[in-house]
């Protein structure tokens, strides 16, 4: 009888088998015993590092807003600090102690924790973890007989549990509607160091800044030093990595704020040198010029808008300073101009109005040195440059060409009256320009011209 196809490869296959088995049995043998023991170290481990009831209890403190699925952010932080949901400081929950393993169930927020190596996560962090556990904490309740029934109120005893991000934030925003700046500065940096979202802390700590520079008295400026340093590194390292996380509209106004605290704080600086000065005010420059290239970077019409307000700050700065002092008015204004005709360049192409108020600007620089013909002469080279209908300001600037060319003050002041009619308003430096202009034409001398 011949045996059929089937059985052969039957037969086959059992031989081919057994030669296999005869030649890799041994080395079989090796890796199954190597991924037994590794299985088994990997248990022990487990076992030893299986976190407590305790260290859920600390974890829980401090970890209360984190490893949700939704990622963290300021808006809500700030919706859950004024609508807070359960407080963590009388939760109860259900602890299940697998020996390798431990899993928690908090009932007052219907969420599950997993503790493994001595570590903690919720278990929403992941759809499949949540179903898993869903689906097996019954069959870890009967084989822990129930688990063990804990809170934090049996842990409040060891007095060992840190304050949350969550308590923190809470009585920072209390704090500072109390107007208790200084216990709410304290309260936003304890909440930065217990936030583990780098974006949640450069506005934990950015807000810090902001509480800390109401603690200052502008009475008692040189006893403050130490305080306005710290107050500039907290902006700019909160502004570092707010710009190192997209926040770009944040970032930009934050740094205007800092320069605009700067201003106010050192400037002017009547006791200070010329050269002191000049120091200081180009230290404030760079932060206007940086927090416009900040808000540049987020390209919305509101943003570019301050980019623009925040370079001509810039040179207001050096203007408005140079105006109050004599000796060095004309380095200073020269300054301005310099950053005024750069600011109009970089505009034409944008937006020709904001070009024109620029150049408007860099004129008035030269009228503040008396340099009428300087003046004409700009105006008529930025005219030709951004074309457009004529403004209150470019009225303004004509009628003081014209008062010159005719030498007669009652023209000027014809001019600033008509001006004055206009919705547009000068700022103090260029006001005090247009006195010097104004000194010039009613000096008691013949056309100097």
């Amino acid at each position: 009888m011949v045996p059929s196809a089937a059985a052969i490869r039957a037969w086959v296959f059992l031989a081919g088998g057994l030669v296999a088995l005869y030649l890799l049995g041994p080395l079989l043998q090796a890796v199954f015993m190597r991924i037994v023991v590794v299985a088994v170290c990997i248990l022990l481990l487990a076992a030893v590092l299986n976190p407590t009831d305790l260290s859920f209890a600390h974890w829980a403190a401090t970890q209360v807003n984190q490893g949700r699925v939704v990622p963290s952010s300021w808006f809500k932080s700030i919706v859950e600090s004024v609508l807070p949901g359960p407080d963590e400081a009388t939760w109860r929950w259900t602890r299940y102690n697998l020996v390798f393993l431990s899993l928690v169930h908090v009932a007052a927020i219907e969420r599950d924790a997993i503790g493994v190596f001595g570590l903690w996560f919720w278990a929403d962090s992941s759809y499949v973890l949540a179903s898993l556990c869903r689906t097996y904490r019954p069959w870890a309740a009967a084989l822990t007989n129930g688990g063990q029934a804990s809170g934090t109120q049996a842990h409040s005893s060891a007095a060992v549990a840190p304050a949350s991000e969550h308590e923190c934030r809470s009585l920072a925003v209390e704090k500072r509607k109390s107007g208790q700046f200084a216990q709410a500065y304290e309260k936003y940096m304890e909440a930065a160091d217990l936030s583990i979202n780098p974006l949640d802390q450069a506005l934990y700590r950015l807000e810090a800044a902001r509480c800390l520079t109401k603690t200052l008295s502008l009475a008692k400026s040189k006893s403050i030093s130490g305080t306005c340093i710290k107050i500039e590194r907290l902006y700019r390292d909160s502004c570092n990595s707010l710009v190192g996380h997209g926040e770009f509209h944040v970032a930009g106004v934050a740094l205007i704020e800092l320069a605009a605290l700067l201003t106010e704080w050192t400037v002017p600086l009547s006791a200070s040198s010329d050269t002191e000065t000049t120091e200081t005010l180009e230290h404030i420059s760079k932060a206007y010029l940086e927090a416009a290239l900040v808000l540049e970077a987020a390209d919305t019409v509101v943003d570019r808008r301050l980019a623009f307000q925040s370079s001509l700050a810039a040179g207001n700065l050096f203007a408005d300073a140079a105006m109050s002092n004599d000796t060095a008015r004309d380095m200073w204004l020269a300054a301005a101009e310099a950053q005024f005709r750069s600011v109009g360049l970089a505009h034409i192409e944008i937006n020709v109005s904001w070009a024109k108020d620029a150049f408007a600007c860099a004129v008035f620089t030269l009228l503040g040195r008396a340099d009428v013909p300087g003046a004409q002469a700009a105006y008529i080279a930025f005219d030709e440059l951004c074309m457009a209908h004529l403004t209150p300001v470019d009225h303004l600037l004509l009628s003081v060409f014209a008062a010159y060319d005719k030498w007669q003050v009652d023209m000027l002041h014809a001019g600033v009256a008509a001006y004055a009619t206009s919705a547009d308003r000068l700022l103090g430096w260029q006001e005090r320009a247009l006195s010097q202009v104004t000194t010039l034409l009613s000096a008691p001398t013949t056309d100097l011209r």
